[in-house]
């Protein structure tokens, strides 16, 4: 097995314990927080009795926590999709939606809430930013390691990206197959 479909496969089962996870708390026919809330309001009167703004409530606490729930479904996803990484965002959108959907329908406990999914959709579109930044520095350090392996001086990421010759490089020999522009007193210029 190859070390790319090794990391794919390990991808996609840390994925599916990630969505099964999601899938068991988002389906738990009672509230996932029941028997956290009064402790966490007690947490919060007391931090606003020291000075904190009444908008850091228990809504506040709730919708942060959606955001992290799907923080891992976002990054996940985006790593398995690829070049298609931002799909992982709609994806995220469509799961929190049939999530919420499932709520409505079954589990007379639960509430469904479109505020749970605009924060776990935000929650995927961070995993799916902090994916593009792991390829985006990914693609960076093979390029600098190829630079490397070839003897060639290294570049940084800068040059990289902006197609600069490294410091020392051998500069391009200008030879006959060089284009020659002539002014009007006949002298070449070359290009």
């Amino acid at each position: 097995m190859s070390a790319r479909t090794r990391r794919i496969a390990v991808l996609a089962g840390v994925g599916g314990l990630c969505l099964a996870g999601v899938l068991v708390v988002g389906l738990l026919p009672s509230r996932v927080d029941g028997g956290l809330e009064p402790g966490v309001r007690r947490l919060l009167a007391w931090l606003q009795g020291l000075g904190a703004p009444e908008w850091v409530n228990y809504d506040l606490i709730d919708f942060v926590a959606n955001i992290g729930f799907f923080v891992p479904i976002g990054l996940i996803a985006a790593l398995l999709l690829g070049r298609m990484r931002w799909l992982a965002i709609p994806l995220g959108a469509a799961l929190s939606g049939a999530l919420e959907l499932g709520q409505a329908l079954f589990l007379p406990e639960r509430y469904a809430s479109w505020s749970d999914v605009l924060a776990n959709t935000i929650g995927a579109a961070l995993g799916a930013l902090i994916a593009a930044a792991v390829a985006a520095t990914g693609s960076r350090s093979a390029a600098s390691a190829d630079l490397r392996l070839q003897g060639e001086p290294q570049q940084t990421p800068a040059q990289l990206r902006d197609g600069a010759l490294p410091h020392g490089a051998p500069r391009r020999r200008r030879g006959a197959s060089d284009v020659r522009l002539k002014d009007e007193t006949g002298r070449g210029e070359e290009l």
